[in-house]
């Protein structure tokens, strides 16, 4: 293929909608908490937590990069064209939500509502992992070609909001010609 090979445009927004669309189903069918507020795919590096008190869902990209061998980044060159076999896509999925915190004469929350909280937090994880997992069976003809969830990592605890945010490495086909533009 001519070195103006590359990953097709919307590969990369078509599968974080759909990472959103599955981990936001699960959500509304298991959590105790319900559905979120907001549910959206996002940009930067951080992501805004504009609306955590009523739930958030987000998507994002964390990082991409040419492999040949998945999921280790291509080290060596050529690095033009169909030089790396897949381009690496790593997806952020974030679940944030209210957590009790001290109310207005100084008193910190219940053990229960901290234990309440904490099992919120343990569903939605679950939720998350469960709704990356299921979004694309092996059976599946919109599959993607290789997919690794990483790490599940806990986010807040400061302030009202807490969540967890999942990462996922997916390989997208990088010898696709360019489009015409």
């Amino acid at each position: 293929m001519a070195d103006g090979s590359t990953t097709r445009r919307d590969d990369t927004w078509e599968a974080a909608q759909r990472l959103l669309a599955c981990c936001h189903e699960q959500l509304v069918a298991h959590s105790p908490a319900g559905d979120v507020a907001e549910a959206y795919v996002t940009h930067g590096a951080q992501v805004a937590w504009d609306h955590c008190e009523c739930g958030q869902l987000t998507v994002h990209i964390g990082t991409s990069y040419p492999v040949d061998q998945f999921p280790a980044i291509k080290t060596a060159g050529p690095f033009r064209g169909c030089s790396s076999k897949f381009q690496v896509v790593e997806f952020v999925i974030t679940v944030l939500r209210c957590v009790p915190t001290s109310e207005d004469d100084g008193d910190p929350p219940t053990g229960a509502q901290l234990s309440d909280a904490a099992y919120v937090e343990h569903v939605d994880r679950w939720c998350l992992q469960r709704g990356v997992r299921c979004c694309f069976p092996p059976t599946d003809p919109r599959k993607l070609d290789l997919m690794l969830v990483g790490e599940h990592l806990p986010v807040g605890g400061e302030g009202m909001c807490s969540g967890s945010e999942l990462h996922v490495l997916v390989a997208l086909p990088n010898c696709l010609p360019c489009e015409a533009s």
